[in-house]
């Protein structure tokens, strides 16, 4: 831990100095000296202060267990302020004197924070009884404050809130929980006094409540929805009854993304199991292990398979490997990559194509990660690039059957095993997001009762991982989220979970199961992130939909 300590400004200098005459005072010897004092943090904290910003030399900066410092144009911190943590601070923003920000605290643009306020973006743990609460540690969710926010004086922000744009935190309000957008708060612990815009539906406050009434309802069906998917030693695919890779897989992930263990079978006998659907020679998963004709999954049969990502994250989750390199990608030479890459279905099934992709970029993640082998990570990335349409951001192309269905689904395998899975930017990534928008209202596909959970997965992923990367057409994305979650909060079937069209009915696409579960709670989780909401889910998702 570093403290910035005081500079050499002489307080003669510093006395009149006020934000609303920043740019009379900011010159001469005093914008000097405080281009001295910017250098002294940028060497120690490895950032960079715009000019234009000011920082009191009697504030305290402080970065600590990997914590960085961030403050935009125009942005003031006045006199005596404690800013501990990890601190990322817009434009035009402004902490009056005496203001303490501890722990991971984000800012966006024109925030004005007015003298004495705390905000404490880190808690200590409770929950062992049996053990002091100082040895317990802390944990930290961080605080979250969007643009255009006044928060009056005395104000104390705990950990885990979000504090939406436009927002004003009356004095000496204790704001314990996410505030909407356009609100005004007050009181301990806060509450909404009015929205600043008339006539005005507070959405966001709706789906809070009702994410909290169903995880209430899914946790406590949790249990009972493993049991009765695990039969005969097995779990099985409640659709058709069936023991699969798939089944045993999400039955972890589904237990380890609410921070629970699955009772039913230790975790030495679950990695022996998960280990044995490996081929030893090819390292590749057999397609039916309990089937005596069972055959292997080939490099070139890989479309659509989920084997080796679900297996591969599962066995990631009980901190154990495959047993074997995947070999047929090990040993697969850049010519031969470069040949299937060409022969996949791009124009008839992108879906599939991209599935290929996802699969095989997975397979090159493990062998790296886990045998040090060495991939061809650069020539799938160099032939998406090259191959990639600009007009569209997608993988194939428009037809008159399923219109823009396969290419979005394939973008989203993909990216996913791609892009997401190495950290890599999305190219044309507004041209992505038009066409997406453009498919997500396509009435073949998605309407008040329509959506499979592989089409809503494969609309909002790729929207949440565009997100990261850019803001374009960011409300309408909102206005998509907030519609979509709607309709699987009142779809949870008790005691079985979701089914693949969150209908009900015979056909085995109506049947609750493990496997849509998981992926409907995955897309409950994006579409929540969507929102800035994802901290009220319990659910977080581990393994295959990991974010």
């Amino acid at each position: 831990m570093r403290n910035i300590q005081k500079c050499n400004l002489r307080p003669e200098e510093l006395v009149p100095i006020k934000p609303w005459l920043r740019k009379k005072v900011l010159k001469g010897e005093v914008l000097k000296e405080q281009l001295e004092w910017h250098h002294y943090i940028e060497t120690l904290y490895d950032c960079m202060i715009p000019p234009s910003a000011y920082i009191a030399p009697t504030a305290k900066i402080i970065c600590e267990d990997g914590g960085s410092f961030q403050i935009g144009e125009e942005s003031w911190i006045a006199s005596d302020c404690i800013l501990r943590g990890d601190i990322q601070i817009g434009n035009h923003c402004s902490f009056n004197l005496d203001v303490i920000s501890i722990g991971k605290i984000t800012i966006g643009d024109g925030v004005r924070i007015a003298a004495r306020s705390q905000l404490i973006g880190f808690t200590h743990n409770y929950d062992d009884l049996d053990e002091p609460i100082f040895k317990q540690g802390t944990s930290q969710k961080g605080i979250i404050i969007e643009d255009d926010v006044w928060v009056g004086a005395n104000v104390i922000i705990l950990d885990g809130v979000r504090v939406g744009a436009h927002s004003i935190l009356a004095a000496g309000a204790v704001v314990t929980k996410n505030v909407p957008p356009f609100s005004i708060v007050g009181g301990t612990p806060a509450k909404l006094i009015r929205c600043r815009k008339k006539n005005h539906t507070y959405h966001y406050g709706q789906i809070s409540s009702s994410l909290e009434g169903f995880f209430d309802q899914v946790e406590a069906d949790l249990d009972f929805l493993l049991e009765d998917s695990y039969i005969d030693g097995e779990f099985v695919d409640r659709t058709f009854d069936q023991p699969c890779i798939v089944a045993w897989c999400q039955a972890l992930e589904l237990m380890h993304s609410f921070g629970k263990e699955v009772k039913q079978v230790s975790t030495e006998n679950f990695v022996d199991k998960l280990q044995s659907f490996q081929d030893p020679e090819t390292g590749l998963l057999f397609t039916n292990p309990w089937s005596k004709d069972g055959h292997l999954i080939t490099p070139q049969s890989l479309q659509g398979d989920y084997g080796i990502l679900c297996v591969g994250y599962a066995l990631e989750i009980l901190n154990a490997k495959f047993l074997n390199p995947i070999s047929a990608f090990s040993n697969m030479s850049v010519h031969e990559l470069l040949e299937l890459l060409d022969q996949l279905p791009w124009e008839e099934n992108p879906w599939h194509a991209g599935a290929w992709i996802d699969s095989a970029a997975t397979a090159m993640h493990f062998n790296k990660k886990w045998f040090n082998l060495k991939s061809n990570i650069e020539t799938l990335l160099g032939w998406t690039q090259l191959n990639v349409d600009p007009s569209s951001g997608l993988w194939g192309k428009w037809d008159s059957t399923t219109h823009w269905q396969l290419p979005v689904n394939g973008f989203y395998r993909l990216t996913r095993g791609l892009h997401a899975q190495y950290s890599l930017p999305l190219p044309y990534a507004e041209a992505t997001i038009d066409s997406i928008l453009k498919h997500s209202r396509d009435r073949m596909f998605f309407d008040d009762n329509r959506g499979t959970c592989c089409d809503v997965l494969d609309v909002v992923h790729p929207l949440w991982l565009l997100s990261q990367q850019t803001t374009y057409r960011k409300n309408e994305i909102k206005d998509l989220a907030k519609h979509m979650l709607e309709r699987p909060l009142k779809k949870w079937t008790p005691g079985r979970g979701f089914s693949f069209t969150l209908e009900s009915g015979s056909h085995h696409n109506h049947t609750p199961c493990l496997k849509y579960t998981e992926q409907w709670l995955s897309v409950i989780y994006y579409l929540s992130d969507l929102l800035g909401k994802s901290q009220q889910c319990r659910f977080i998702p581990k393994g295959i939909h990991k974010p």
